[in-house]
């Protein structure tokens, strides 16, 4: 993955923050910074551009105040190459509050092309929404919550520090992996993942893992669910035990119309997790008789899941229900969300 980027000089240090990360997610980056001395300026810009897989034009207040600039003269040249690029080849990013420019671009207009808006100096939000529209299809970045250590579940296991997504995985980022929606409920793509297998599951994270550095994705142990679904509570519900809240955090069979809604549309709990009751079951890690984790060629054990769903009622709803499936078992309540060591 080849990536140019344009940019003007007074947007440099926040520039500089985007390629230190692109080049950590192992993307190949061309700046200014490449230029060596006594190169011809034209010919080496023109080679970079018509080779690379992006070009990535950075828009900011003090570009836009700018009549003439190198990277206007660096769009040009990459107007000449828009006949053989896919449609996504250019793309602007937004760094501050700004209007997309007027200006033609051979038969075209920028303001016609998708801008990403990362305003500030590409912090983490900004940063995934370049990587997502970037990297390859099988490449995705959930958004992860910090999991603080203590004793959890009746287990009584002590919990070190981790990380859990902090959404359910929706049918979108299945797809970028898998190349398919298996889900029953579609019609908006971010809706959580379901029909599928304990066992897809491990297909989906090895396919996930293959390119990432440092801790691998993987499905949450029982002892972890129940500490992040709690948030370290220990109670029936992590709203103080009081089974009239449920409604303002979980879909359930009371008020889901029986179909799953998109992530995040309810209250999350006080870790700022989402539909940790509700929506849909969540497969667990973990063997449902003994909660030690199992590997994925254990196809005929059963595999736990936890978290109540959007077909039943609100017993289910709770960090105490716990239910249990062969690996190979899908149905249209039953997804899953991601989990992750800290760096050591």
């Amino acid at each position: 993955m080849n990536v140019f980027i344009s940019y003007c000089r007074e947007n440099q240090k926040e520039v500089s923050n985007l390629v230190e990360i692109l080049i950590r997610n192992k993307v190949d980056v061309w700046w200014d910074k490449n230029l060596t001395i006594g190169k011809e300026w034209g010919k080496v810009i023109e080679k970079e551009i018509k080779s690379d897989d992006y070009f990535l034009l950075v828009l900011s207040q003090e570009l836009l105040q700018k009549e003439e600039s190198y990277v206007w003269e660096e769009l040009k040249i990459a107007a000449q190459h828009l006949s053989t690029k896919n449609g996504s080849w250019l793309l602007p990013v937004l760094l501050s509050d700004c209007k997309v420019p007027d200006r033609e671009i051979g038969s075209k207009i920028l303001s016609d092309f998708h801008a990403i808006p990362v305003y500030g100096d590409f912090g983490k939000k900004g940063i995934d929404e370049v990587l997502r529209a970037i990297l390859p299809k099988f490449t995705i970045r959930p958004e992860m919550v910090s999991i603080p250590p203590t004793i959890a579940d009746n287990t009584k296991d002590t919990q070190h520090s981790f990380l859990i997504g902090k959404y359910l995985v929706t049918q979108e980022e299945w797809k970028r992996v898998m190349g398919n929606n298996p889900s029953h409920h579609t019609g908006n793509p971010n809706r959580p993942v379901e029909s599928i297998s304990w066992i897809a599951i491990q297909d989906f994270l090895k396919k996930l893992n293959q390119n990432l550095d440092g801790p691998k994705y993987r499905l949450p142990t029982e002892a972890e669910w129940v500490h992040a679904c709690s948030a370290g509570e220990m109670r029936r519900y992590y709203f103080f035990d009081n089974p009239q809240r449920l409604e303002a955090h979980a879909w359930f069979a009371h008020n889901s119309g029986n179909t799953t809604k998109p992530v995040g549309m309810k209250q999350p709990n006080s870790w700022d997790l989402y539909d940790m009751l509700g929506n849909v079951c969540e497969w667990i890690g973990d063997s449902f008789k003994t909660r030690q984790a199992r590997t994925a060629n254990h196809s005929g054990y059963e595999a736990a899941f936890r978290g109540g769903s959007y077909d039943g009622g609100d017993f289910y709803c709770s960090s105490e229900f716990r239910g249990s499936e062969t690996t190979m078992f899908r149905y249209a309540n039953l997804g899953f969300r991601l989990a992750q060591d800290l760096d050591s």
